[in-house]
């Protein structure tokens, strides 16, 4: 069955509910529940990761013409979301630690140049 006539049979509300139930998330004791909003002919998917806001806008058109079925679609959009998420994390996670690595570079060459100091000053003793 094509998803088009899946979503469509019973109106645009039954189509967010079943869309909203369809690409919830569920990880361990987390559930991500994306909020849907359509507008403008398209399906707005808004998830919260974490302290993670990630968007997925997917057009009537886009939907109107495909052959794939709900669960495929559905397979495709949460694959698009959770790689946002992942890359989103870790770019977060590598500027974290960007970070903490220049603090140690800065307070190792701190360091070594106290100590050059103290050294210096020994030897005109």
């Amino acid at each position: 069955m094509r998803i088009y006539s899946t979503l469509f049979e019973e109106g645009i509300d039954n189509a967010i509910n079943l869309l909203s139930c369809a690409l919830t998330i569920v990880n361990i004791n987390d559930v991500f529940i994306p909020k849907i909003k359509y507008d403008f002919n398209s399906f707005l998917i808004q998830y919260d990761i974490c302290d993670v806001h990630i968007e997925h806008r997917i057009g009537l058109m886009e939907i109107q013409y495909s052959k794939m079925s709900l669960e495929e679609f559905v397979y495709n959009i949460k694959r698009h979301v959770l790689a946002e998420f992942f890359r989103v994390y870790e770019n977060r996670n590598k500027l974290m630690w960007d970070t903490v690595h220049d603090e140690i570079k800065q307070n190792t060459i701190s360091d070594t140049l106290k100590s050059c100091i103290k050294l210096a000053g020994d030897t005109h003793e």
